[in-house]
């Protein structure tokens, strides 16, 4: 029996260094575009697609904790304790040969789905391997190194969209461009400011908010002008081509309202973050986690009389249930400070 408890919190351990209960954000992505391109949701290649969306965030969130760790930046930050590294409770050298092995596997098996797809395979292929060229750039350095770290991991994000998208597709529609640009614009906001938010007050790391004149000060947080400007803009952005969008997708008037209560949502958590206020770092990671689910669901509600309708609410319901469900198993809380 203490075998087998063992084992299972080396399991929790492997699960917290994956940021398991965070996989929706990439699986539902990948399958908007799928669905998108005209994919059959229920269907075995849509399954194992989800499968290798969920396994390729999976050992990119681990890449990224495993060099952060390395070079010593998970050590200094003190938000990330129990990450499974900093607390000693997975081996460096271990989780390095895992991740690296799986990583080549994950690539091979990202080639082979491609080998079985009817879409445009030869764009298909050049986007995976822009996906994990990006993905690679980011986590390997880019991500501590510079303000513009958002170019590499917004390269890989918009990558594997596209990368499904031709699994499907023979050639780009104005809805692709049109979905991929929103996907651009919420990825640079995820991570030009609220992963640079996470990390202001670490003074070893290149800083994009600091740039702009962000700052924490004597316990409150101070936003600028011009990350006033940067964040808003990237908010108006992303809406002004959402509603491009919806007006080519011949948005349903139900789809409608959901969209309204979830783009208020997601206006409302980025004046939160964006204004001047005490700083929190754990109320704040509660504002990213809203705004990051509630991003994610507007393009698939915006692109329901597309992709249709029961698939959306699909897709939303596993997304909710895996992520309360993963926190819980992995944290014991809703929502973790930890990522």
């Amino acid at each position: 029996m203490k075998e087998v408890l063992k084992h299972m919190v080396k399991v929790r351990e492997w699960l917290k260094l994956f940021r398991a209960p965070t996989s929706p954000m990439t699986v539902l992505s990948v399958e908007v575009f799928f669905l998108l391109a005209g994919g059959s949701f229920l269907s075995l290649f849509n399954l194992g697609l989800v499968l290798w969306a969920t396994l390729v965030h999976w050992l990119g969130a681990a890449h990224n904790s495993l060099t952060d760790t390395s070079r010593g930046f998970d050590q200094e930050n003190p938000h990330m304790k129990k990450q499974p590294l900093v607390a000693g409770s997975l081996e460096l050298n271990t989780v390095h040969n895992v991740i690296n092995w799986l990583m080549i596997f994950a690539l091979l098996l990202g080639v082979l789905i491609v080998w079985y797809s009817a879409g445009n395979q030869l764009y298909a292929v050049i986007y995976l391997l822009l996906f994990a060229v990006g993905g690679h750039a980011y986590n390997d350095g880019l991500n501590k190194s510079t303000v513009l770290s958002f170019i590499p991991y917004t390269l890989s994000f918009a990558s594997l969209c596209a990368f499904s998208y031709y699994l499907v597709a023979t050639s780009a529609t104005p809805l692709f461009w049109l979905s991929l640009a929103y996907v651009i614009l919420t990825q640079i906001f995820i991570v030009g400011w609220e992963f640079y938010l996470k990390d202001i007050t670490l003074e070893r790391e290149r800083n994009l908010l600091r740039t702009l004149k962000v700052k924490v000060e004597k316990g409150k947080f101070k936003s600028s002008v011009a990350g006033r400007l940067f964040g808003y803009g990237l908010k108006i952005a992303s809406v002004t081509v959402l509603f491009v969008t919806g007006l080519i997708s011949i948005t349903a008037n139900v789809t409608g309202v959901s969209t309204l209560i979830i783009l208020v949502l997601v206006i409302v958590f980025a004046i939160l973050m964006i204004e001047n206020r005490e700083y929190d770092y754990k109320r704040d990671m509660i504002y990213i986690a809203a705004s990051d689910l509630a991003s994610l669901f507007l393009l698939p509600v915006v692109l329901a009389a597309v992709i249709g309708g029961i698939e959306v609410m699909s897709m939303i319901s596993y997304a909710v249930i895996w992520f309360v469900i993963f926190n819980e198993v992995t944290w014991a809380s809703l929502i973790s400070s930890e990522y």
